[in-house]
């Protein structure tokens, strides 16, 4: 196997695509952008049959491309145990998995519509279930299906899945050379996406991994108000277990800015037209609300200083434009939040690879988030979300 090109193959209902048109978008072209632009060295891409399949033949362009996959990724429902196509997909795939390395799950599923479970299904539905559910399937928060889910949830889940997917990725371009007893396994060198953690992590106990959260209203001559912002994070911090260093960073954050009065509040063009990591999400459906996603820059692996892009001012160094209105905006009518995560999802925890939740990686977990609850934080959830309020200013109060 090639370690520079990975092919996944998407094996889903047509029924689940007509009933939900944006199947292919997110476990298709989403998920595949989500996956690559965690490397920079890889060739990664997603098959799916984009067509409608017709009659009874079993179409050998589709039995070629499964055998010639190395992940197997199912959006799990009754319409897909249904399918003759899909159980055949599944088939072939399990007669060429075991040719693939031993240390990775290659057969992803994701729970995409409840299934009623009965003692009298169809001897190849049942052992293709089994099967799935022995790889375990992956749902979303709260148990909710993905065909439920809001465009939010599915955002979040999106992220997980692919970081599972990434994660066996990397442990498929693992060297396969067996080892002998006793003796360290070589590793490959990581690409620059995932630079090592260095001596430079900063106490966890003693520093917050946010070092800047500010907005600022910013007015311009014709009395449109603007939202300018700057948020910083530390890229190391650790925590010490017994003897043990663990070193964590975050690696995902979201920015909630909302008009109390639900006046209408825009997304910037300067976020929209600047080579950016962070992107605009659609988290909640009032107008008076905008919501941004803030991503590490390329070949970083967590947030760290000047997550935003500075701008569109002349000479703007730090404050980058997140928000516009043409209403007048005050610090007493709109507010902010800052949303991250101290969990599995949330971080990059070094010595564990995304998605894979071992024994070892829930034990550095418990004492990351052992420690934040000890800490003077702001609301820890038991999910390990934090909530913090953004502090918001006036400029023209302060030059005033």
């Amino acid at each position: 196997m090639s370690n520079s090109t990975i092919q996944a193959f998407l094996s889903y209902a047509h029924a689940d695509a007509e009933y939900d048109p944006l199947l292919l978008e997110w476990l298709g072209t989403r998920l595949e952008s989500e996956i690559k632009g965690q490397f920079s060295n890889l060739k990664f891409s997603i098959w799916r049959d984009a067509h409608l399949r017709t009659g009874d033949r079993w179409d050998p362009k589709i039995e070629a491309a499964v055998r010639a996959s190395h992940i197997f990724i199912v959006p799990l429902s009754a319409n897909w145990l249904a399918s003759e196509y899909c159980l055949n997909e599944l088939e072939t795939f399990l007669q060429v998995e075991p040719d693939l390395p031993e240390n990775a799950t290659t057969l992803c599923a994701i729970q995409f519509a409840t299934i009623r479970e009965t003692a009298t299904l169809p001897e190849k539905q049942a052992h293709a279930l089994t099967e799935l559910k022995s790889r375990q399937v992956k749902f979303g928060p709260g148990g909710k299906v993905f065909g439920r889910l809001d465009n939010f949830a599915r955002e979040t889940l999106l992220h997980e899945f692919a970081d599972d997917i990434a994660g066996i990725i990397e442990r498929l371009r693992e060297p396969q050379d067996p080892t002998p007893l006793g003796s360290q396994r070589k590793k490959l060198p990581r690409p620059p996406t995932r630079s090592e953690f260095t001596a430079n992590a900063r106490d966890f106990s003693e520093f917050d991994v946010v070092t800047t959260a500010f907005i600022s209203i910013r007015r311009n001559k014709s009395g449109a108000a603007r939202l300018m912002a700057q948020f910083d994070f530390l890229p190391k911090v650790f925590v010490r277990a017994g003897k043990a260093r663990i070193e964590f960073g975050v690696r995902r954050a979201y920015l909630d800015i909302e008009r109390k009065d639900n006046s209408a509040l825009r997304r910037s063009e300067h976020i929209s037209r600047t080579p950016s990591s962070s992107m605009y999400v659609s988290r909640h459906n009032e107008k008076g609300s905008v919501t941004l996603e803030l991503n590490p820059q390329p070949h970083q692996r967590t947030l760290g200083e000047s997550v935003l892009p500075s701008g569109p001012d002349p000479g703007e160094n730090h404050l980058c434009e997140v928000a516009v209105s043409t209403m007048d905006l005050s610090t007493s009518n709109v507010e902010a939040t800052l949303t991250y995560s101290l969990s599995t999802e949330g971080l990059v925890i070094d010595g564990v690879s995304p998605g894979h939740i071992n024994a070892q990686a829930r034990i550095k977990l418990d004492a990351i988030l052992r420690v934040a609850a000890t800490r003077a934080q702001p609301s820890l959830s038991s999910d390990g979300r934090i909530v913090r309020t953004v502090l918001i200013a006036d400029e023209n109060q302060e030059t005033s």
